[in-house]
């Protein structure tokens, strides 16, 4: 069926058409959509099948009540006085009074210095006061699902609000803390780039399109589909069990946003500029859709193959967003290929009159002699020089993509500013950034029980080992057999725990039984567990080195005779990054051949695809070695940006989603050029004539649709979230290379010396 047969076809049907879409979005929206929110998640999980994954699965057949304990770790802080006060100690027992009233059945345990305080654990309060005894910590361990914890936090905070403190400054932090924080913050910071985005979009309409009434054809369709994916991503989850992120909505909406925008400018625009030529709505439509929508449908397959890419990762939060994007994208284009034509055949005289502004200039009348068009012949005439210059300006930052270190910090966890930030930011000052996150190292005896003078050996062996190799004290080392930073000899052990024996109840044995089993599995004692506090941010690239050191100490310490595995922040991230980079080559090459194979198809040919695929991954290389610079390397952007000095690598999660992001948007803006110039040369144009005139005629459209989305993707840089900030950066000097340096000088360079190659094996007819 031909583009001509498509639009008669919608034509005849276009008042069914419209309210069948509306239809369904109205039940989809109202059954559904609503839903979507509450049915996200904010939990990190280990790639399935890895060691880290393995380790949980054992934390959790044999500590299951373990395996969902959290710590909230409240920070006390008097920084004109010692913060060991009667204020102090009385905001301390309401506190943990309210806590073991309201959560009765979740609080697991509680420590702190007022806590100890005159009881058998007397000896051991001054852990929770810092050196200085300007800060102390009182951590509250409970049980329950992510949910729960979100609401423990809340409740938390909201109790110390409403506290008449004087001396004391409080902080709460924590994974459960830094969790609601950053989706807090991600969520204000998308809610006001919208509110920016929005007006502006109007604003850009009226300029390129000089007329309101498009409007709301071009927020319909986004709105639409922003509902549809709502409530089709809502049964998802429902029908099959999956995992999508919380802050997963915030990017859907973000996206289809900007793409929305980007593919109603390409219908529109074409479709005005057919009416003022004298077209009427028929022809009008049947022209837009004929170049217009064969370039939103080619940009789309692409945009989807390029976010498709993310649901090869073994990792919800990525995969997450590939699945929801695909959704959006596929819905957008359905409305924006059949919807928003049929709006315009319906209400197409009342949108734009015939000739009713200006005469769009033929192909064949008079040459162009607008900015744009003399930048296409400037490139065209000149392309080895304004090849060889963006070769130089751009390969050696390029090549900083060698030295990127994409890692993750707590700093990424915690917006700046935020109640957790700051109680982190004491913690690591006082008491180091390891309490923050413990590693746990569960072991399970292949034989025998955890009370075998074998493990007791074994776990002397990698506790001295590691602290020999190691930053880690021996303080920071905890298990049944290692305490208060010494090892636990066997046979103390076994009187200490042993009702026949003689020491059973004294006060040492008593106080070793308490803290010793909260380390022993209950299951016949199977199973133990080694915790351990790093002396870094256990998030961090040097909190990885750590690990991969203690993964060698254990292997020859339990290798034999035991199952063993690391878990925890530090296990989990470097299990996720390490996943990641291994799988991001193949599922670049993967894109890659699927990009290449579509646009070849739906262009007909064989190097233009090659081209395409060549400039935006010169755009891609440059773009993450300029984030290199300004991530992890102290340059006069600190000043301007603040939140820069919080961190000092890249987050890994950038250049794997921005990869997809920016091939996608990189692809629409070429597509776009692309189909105008083919267009030209199968009119009969001379090559580079055709190129200058496909450049001018789409200038305005592309600039405007670049501008948009780099306002957008420009606010992130001032959000509070590292993230956000880190994201903003690469998405809107990607956006400003692809839309004032590749589309309007590298492409048309690089396409005047192909020439009729550029179509090959397709041949266009003879140039005029």
């Amino acid at each position: 069926m031909s583009v001509n047969d498509i639009t008669e076809f919608i034509d005849k049907r276009k008042i069914p058409i419209i309210l069948l879409w509306i239809s369904f979005t109205i039940i989809v929206v109202g059954l559904f959509a609503p839903n979507f929110m509450n049915s996200t998640k904010t939990e990190f999980e280990p790639p399935e099948g890895s060691d880290a994954d393995k380790a949980i699965d054992l934390l959790e057949h044999y500590f299951p009540n373990k395996s969902g304990e959290v710590t909230h770790i409240v920070v006390v802080h008097n920084k004109d006085s010692l913060v060991l006060n009667s204020e102090f100690a009385e905001f301390t027992s309401k506190l943990v009074t309210e806590m073991q009233v309201k959560y009765e059945n979740e609080l697991v345990s509680v420590a702190g210095y007022f806590v100890f305080h005159n009881t058998t654990l007397d000896s051991i309060k001054n852990e929770f006061v810092s050196a200085d005894g300007s800060t102390s910590i009182i951590a509250f361990t409970f049980n329950g699902e992510l949910e729960i914890q979100e609401k423990i936090t809340h409740y938390i905070r909201d109790y110390i609000s409403i506290q008449d403190l004087i001396s004391l400054k409080v902080h709460t932090t924590g994974m459960s803390e830094l969790s609601v924080d950053t989706n807090e913050s991600i969520e204000t910071d998308m809610a006001r780039i919208d509110s920016i985005v929005i007006p502006l979009v109007f604003i850009a309409l009226i300029i390129l399109l000089r007329n309101w009434r498009y409007f709301p054809i071009t927020m319909a369709p986004i709105i639409m589909t922003i509902g549809l994916s709502f409530g089709i991503l809502e049964r998802y989850i429902v029908l099959t069990d999956a995992t999508v992120q919380s802050f997963v909505p915030s990017v859907l909406i973000s996206i289809v946003l900007g793409v929305g925008v980007d593919y109603n400018l390409f219908l529109l625009t074409r479709f005005r500029e057919e009416r003022l030529n004298g077209n009427s709505v028929i022809a009008s439509t049947k022209t837009m859709m004929k170049y217009a929508g064969h370039t939103v449908f080619t940009s789309g397959f692409t945009l989807t193959i390029s976010l498709a890419g993310l649901v090869l990762f073994p990792i919800s939060i990525l995969s997450s967003v590939g699945v929801a994007i695909t959704v959006g994208i596929f819905v957008l284009l359905g409305i924006n290929l059949t919807f928003t034509p049929a709006l315009l055949l319906l209400f197409g005289e009342w949108i734009q009159k015939s000739g009713e502004v200006e005469q769009v200039e033929e192909l064949s009348g008079k040459k162009s002699t607008g900015k744009w068009y003399r930048i296409g012949k400037f490139a065209t005439k000149y392309n080895y020089l304004v090849l060889l210059v963006i070769l130089l300006l751009t390969l050696p930052l390029a090549f900083q993509l060698l030295n990127t270190t994409p890692n993750a910090e707590i700093a990424f966890y915690a917006p700046m500013g935020s109640d957790s930030g700051e109680g982190f930011d004491l913690l690591q000052e006082h008491f180091g950034p390891g309490s923050i996150g413990t590693v746990q190292l569960v072991i399970v005896p292949k034989v025998g029980d955890v009370w075998s003078s074998e493990t007791f050996t074994a776990i002397h062996t990698f506790a001295e080992k590691t602290i020999e190799s190691t930053e880690i004290r021996a303080f920071d080392i905890s298990n049944h057999a290692w305490l208060n930073g010494s090892k636990i000899a066997h046979d103390m052990a076994m009187a200490s725990i042993s009702i026949e024996s003689p020491y059973y109840n004294l006060s040492q044995s008593q106080l070793y039984r308490q803290f010793s089993s909260q380390y022993v599995s209950n299951l016949d004692a199977s199973a133990t567990i080694i915790e351990i506090i790093l002396p870094v941010d256990p998030a961090s690239p040097n909190a990885g080195d750590l690990l991969t050191l203690m993964k060698k100490i254990a292997n020859n310490a339990f290798a034999n005779n035991f199952e063993y595995g690391f878990t925890g922040l530090t296990a989990d991230s470097q299990a996720s990054i390490d996943t990641t980079f291994d799988l991001f080559p193949l599922m670049i090459l993967i894109v890659i051949i699927g990009i290449y194979a579509l646009v070849g198809i739906m262009f007909k040919a064989v190097i233009l695809p090659a081209r395409l695929i060549t400039t935006i991954g010169l755009t891609i290389a440059f773009i993450y070695g300029a984030a290199t610079v300004v991530f992890e390397y102290d340059t006069f952007l600190n000043d301007i940006f603040p939140v820069l000095d919080g961190v000092s690598v890249t987050f890994w999660m950038v250049p794997v989603m921005s990869f997809s992001i920016i091939l996608g948007l990189g692809i629409d803006y070429d597509i776009f050029t692309i189909e105008r110039i083919k267009e030209n040369v199968w009119n009969g144009l001379e090559n580079n004539e055709a190129i200058a005139r496909g450049i001018d005629k789409t200038a305005k459209v592309i600039t405007g649709a670049g501008i948009i989305m780099m306002i957008a993707f420009g606010g992130l840089m001032f959000s509070n979230s590292y993230i956000l900030v880190q994201f903003g950066f690469v998405l809107t000097f990607a956006v400003l290379l692809d839309t004032f340096v590749v589309r309007s000088l590298l492409v048309p360079a690089i396409m005047s010396f192909a020439e009729k190659l550029n179509w090959w094996p397709n041949k266009p007819p003879m140039s005029k």
